[in-house]
C-alpha cells in the first residue's frame, strides 16, 4: 500500500466514523495521557424533524385513516392528533421523509394513547432510496395503552438509504378506534456540521460527507492513481424473465445500474462458487412501479450475478467494477 492509499484509507475511516456516530474523540496531552475520552455520539446530534401540532395543522399522510388536529386529548401544550380508523380496518399515518446517510443512527421518539376501539398499534420505519423507492422497513409492536405513553427507538439506517420516514399503523376492531399522536421528533446521531468563521453552525447537512470525500478524492488525486475499473453488460433493453446472469471479476467495489420499460420485481441473486450456487442479495426484490431506474451499490464477494425480472418488461442492466 502507498503512502497515498494509507493517508486517504485513513481519512475514509475517520469520514465513517464520525458518520457513524460510532467513533471517539480522544485527547491526548505531550505525555501521551488521555485527557478526554468522548464517544461521538454524544457530540453531535440534530433534529431533522420535530412535530408537536402546536400550529393547528399537521404534515402527516394519512392512509386508509382520517386525520384531525384536536385539543381534547394532548400530550403536552395544546393540540396533539387525532387518528380515526375504520371498524375492522388497519390505516396509518406517515410523517413526510428526511435524509439520512447509510448507516448513520436515527433515534426518534413520539407519545401516543389509544381508546378501547384500537387492537393493535406498530411504529414501522421505512428507509428509502435516493429516488423515493421503499428500500426496507422496521417494525415495532408498541403496547395499545389508554394513557399517554412515549415510545422511543433507536435504529441504523442499511446500506443505500436516502431517506426515512415514520409510519404510525394501527387496527379497528368492532367499531372506528382513535389513536391520539404528540410530539414526534427524529435526531441524527453523529451528524456533522458546517460552521461559520467564527464557529457559529450554518448548516446540518448529511449530504457533506459526499463533499468531503469528493474533495478528499481530488487532493489525493495528485498523488495515488485512479482506480481502474470496467463495465460488464447483463442486459440491454431486453426481457430477463428467465434470468439473465453475468460473471464478475475480482473488483474491490462494484455498482449495479438498472434501467426498465415499465413496472417490474428484479430479483438479484449471487453465487460464490461459479454458480453453482445461489443466494437471495438483501437488496432483493428491486421494485419499479412505473418505467424508471435505479442504482444499487453492491461490493459483496462473489463471482456470479443472477437478474430475474417478475414479469418480460425490458430491462437494461450494467455493473460497474473497480479493482
Amino acid at each position: 500500500m502507498t503512502g497515498a492509499d494509507f493517508t486517504k484509507n485513513l481519512i475514509n475511516a475517520i469520514i465513517d466514523a464520525i458518520a457513524s456516530g460510532k467513533g471517539k474523540f480522544i485527547l491526548i496531552d505531550l505525555d501521551g495521557n488521555v485527557i478526554s475520552d468522548i464517544p461521538l455520539s454524544t457530540l453531535a446530534r440534530t433534529r431533522i424533524y420535530e412535530q408537536t401540532f402546536e400550529d393547528g395543522t399537521s404534515d402527516l399522510t394519512a392512509n386508509n385513516a382520517t386525520q384531525t388536529v384536536q385539543s381534547t386529548e394532548v400530550y403536552s401544550g395544546s393540540y396533539a392528533l387525532q387518528v380515526t380508523i375504520s371498524a375492522g380496518q388497519t390505516g396509518y399515518v406517515e410523517t413526510p421523509p428526511r435524509p439520512v446517510s447509510p448507516n448513520q443512527q436515527v433515534t426518534f421518539a413520539f407519545a401516543h394513547k389509544e381508546d378501547a376501539n384500537i387492537t393493535d398499534i406498530k411504529l414501522i420505519v421505512v428507509w428509502y432510496r435516493t429516488n423515493m423507492h421503499e428500500l426496507a422497513t422496521e417494525e415495532f409492536t408498541l403496547d395499545v395503552t389508554d394513557t399517554w405513553q412515549l415510545d422511543s427507538r433507536t435504529v441504523t439506517a442499511p446500506k443505500n438509504a436516502a431517506y426515512m420516514a415514520l409510519r404510525i399503523q394501527a387496527t379497528a376492531g368492532a367499531s372506528d378506534g382513535n389513536v391520539y399522536i404528540d410530539d414526534i421528533t427524529i435526531d441524527l446521531i453523529g451528524q456533522i456540521f458546517r460552521v461559520d468563521g467564527a464557529g457559529q453552525i450554518k448548516v446540518a447537512d448529511t449530504d457533506l460527507l459526499d463533499e468531503i470525500q469528493t474533495k478528499l478524492d481530488v487532493a489525493l488525486s495528485t498523488r495515488a492513481a485512479k482506480d481502474e475499473g470496467e463495465t460488464i453488460t447483463i442486459a440491454n433493453n431486453e426481457d430477463i424473465s428467465a434470468g439473465k446472469t453475468a460473471a464478475l471479476k475480482n473488483f474491490k467495489r462494484w455498482t449495479l445500474y438498472l434501467k426498465t420499460a415499465g413496472a417490474i420485481d428484479i430479483t438479484i441473486e449471487l453465487s460464490p462458487d461459479g454458480g453453482t450456487t445461489w443466494y437471495k442479495a438483501p437488496e432483493s426484490p428491486i421494485s419499479f412501479s412505473a418505467a424508471g431506474d435505479d442504482v444499487v451499490e453492491m461490493g459483496y464477494d462473489c463471482t456470479h450475478i443472477k437478474l430475474t425480472g417478475s414479469n418480460t418488461t425490458d430491462v437494461t442492466a450494467q455493473i460497474r467494477g473497480v479493482y
